[in-house]
């Protein structure tokens, strides 16, 4: 009976052992919290070198998409300034061919043929006394038409520059394909406007049809009106005022044209163009007009629409008679038509 109570006892003082190491193990892990407080605690350390490099490159992806967006947004509107560049190659085209087809409406006939028709063209230079007349050849046959060359019978007040003795000047590099056409110029001195000249010219040239080389002939007059002796001057409404009454422009002319077609503006519109005039000022139914001469003489015009039936009043001024009286005598004929 001692013997069991002595190993009863030892077990029960194992077991006491036993719990107070549990219960010291239970205190320790109760002991834990406050290292884990204090871990938590502790500033965060730095994130390793690796996740340091991933950072940038998760921003370089970003930075990335940003780019591709503005790329994007550039090629999208891209094709805008692209379209606006074809909108203005058609526009200059056409503005350019509107313009070429204006020019060519200024062109007179001055002969044809069953061959080749001749148009004309008078433009004075802006500085010398010279005229530069420009011929428009069309060619109305299957043809090539070569050999072109011009005889012009001029005159002293105009003189015909760059040709021979003979007055015949050859365009050797001028070519005319079938149903096509081309330009030719010549030139000339002008000395003296009073009057229009009608100058005798002959452009000859050859023909090849059927293997079989012809030789034709078209004799026309040159007409040189006084109007064409007129060049483009602009001079502001003051000037013009002060210039009508300093007593300089000595000579004096006027015309009536009765019913004129077509309203004032067309009236004014039509004359500026034809004979290179400038408005200097325009009021209701009044219009001053402005140019110089080739050799430099002033041209001042007043012109009035006088009542309902469209009648003209036109008052001209300047400073050499002869060319002032035909040139509104050729003012009144180109409206009367």
């Amino acid at each position: 009976t001692k013997k069991y109570k002595k190993k009863k006892t030892t077990e029960k003082q194992e077991e006491a052992s036993t719990s107070k190491s549990k219960q010291k193990h239970h205190n320790y892990k109760q002991i834990e919290p406050p290292v884990h407080e204090e871990e938590e605690n502790r500033p965060t350390p730095p994130p390793p070198a690796h996740v340091t490099q991933e950072k940038p490159k998760k921003k370089k992806v970003k930075e990335k998409k940003v780019v591709s967006a503005i790329a994007t947004k550039v090629d999208t509107d891209t094709p805008a300034p692209l379209l606006f560049d074809i909108m203005s190659d058609d526009i200059h085209s056409t503005n350019q061919s509107e313009q070429q087809q204006n020019e060519q409406d200024g062109y007179k006939l001055a002969a044809q043929s069953d061959n080749l028709t001749i148009e004309y063209s008078i433009n004075p230079s802006p500085s010398i006394a010279q005229i530069d007349v420009t011929f428009l050849l069309k060619n109305r046959t299957p043809f090539i038409i070569d050999n072109v060359s011009i005889h012009v019978i001029d005159s002293m007040s105009s003189k015909l520059l760059n040709t021979t003795s003979a007055n015949i000047i050859s365009f050797p590099s001028t070519s005319l394909f079938p149903y096509s056409q081309n330009y030719i110029h010549i030139y000339f001195s002008i000395h003296a406007i009073s009057f229009s000249q009608k100058l005798k010219t002959a452009l000859t040239y050859s023909i090849n049809k059927s293997n079989t080389l012809e030789t034709d002939n078209i004799e026309f007059k040159l007409n040189l009106p006084c109007s064409q002796y007129l060049r483009r001057k602009t001079i502001d409404s003051m000037a013009f005022a002060n210039l009508m009454t300093s007593g300089t422009l000595t000579c004096q002319s006027n015309v009536r044209i009765p019913s004129s077609t077509g309203d004032f503006t067309t009236v004014i519109n039509t004359l500026c163009q034809s004979c290179r005039l400038t408005v200097v000022d325009k009021i209701n139914s009044a219009a001053s007009l402005y140019a110089e001469s080739i050799l430099g003489h002033p041209i001042a015009l007043l012109i009035k629409s006088t009542n309902s039936q469209n009648d003209l009043s036109i008052d001209g001024k300047s400073t050499e008679t002869h060319f002032l009286s035909n040139l509104m005598e050729e003012l009144k004929t180109s409206l009367l038509k």
